[in-house]
């Protein structure tokens, strides 16, 4: 306006925002929203071992994005769950933990997920979790196994297998997402 006021859109404007602020607005800031059920662990250390391990065709960071757009496609929310809130004092607020391509763990991070597990959690894993320590070194059979129900004799196999419209490639006795051990 030339007289320098506000224009009247801009104290219509004006109104409805008080209007908000004195009303809703302070429940709407106050709200938290609850954490999702489901949570994807992002494991440096298997990140980093990942690089420098060619026993699958999948990066780490394509193994952890799989596993985000399946959750999307189904419908589910989720958040990334670091070491520090994984091996943290206060329980995890989830049902069920999903481990992409989390081959290296140390173990805080297995005695953490035992943990979860013992609390009524679920793990959901690609790949064998937790054959290699955070150093890469091998463990042999990992200190998960009881947690999934598997049993085995001598050293894993690894058997590579592609997710196809129409089914799987690759020999298979069982499928996960991209890759998985047999």
């Amino acid at each position: 306006r030339p007289d320098g006021g506000p224009t009247l859109e801009l104290e219509q404007l004006a109104r409805a925002v008080a209007e908000v602020r004195d009303s809703a607005g302070p429940l709407l800031f106050a709200a938290t929203a609850d954490p999702p059920k489901i949570a994807i662990y992002d494991s440096h250390a298997s990140r980093h071992f990942c690089a420098v391990n060619a026993d699958y065709n999948t990066a780490f960071s394509e193994a952890q994005e799989a596993a985000a757009q399946l959750l999307r496609l189904a419908g589910h929310d989720y958040q990334f769950v670091s070491r520090d809130k994984l091996t943290g004092a206060a329980p995890l607020p989830h049902t069920a933990l999903v481990l992409p391509r989390c081959q290296a763990l140390d173990e805080g991070e297995r005695n953490a997920l035992r943990a979860f597990v013992e609390g009524g959690g679920a793990l959901i894993a690609d790949v064998l979790p937790g054959r290699f320590d955070a150093h890469g070194q091998p463990g042999g059979h990992t200190a998960l196994d009881d947690l999934f129900g598997i049993q085995t004799k001598g050293e894993p196999e690894v058997a590579v297998l592609t997710l196809h419209a129409d089914g799987i490639a690759g020999d298979a006795r069982d499928a996960g997402w991209a890759a998985v051990d047999r």
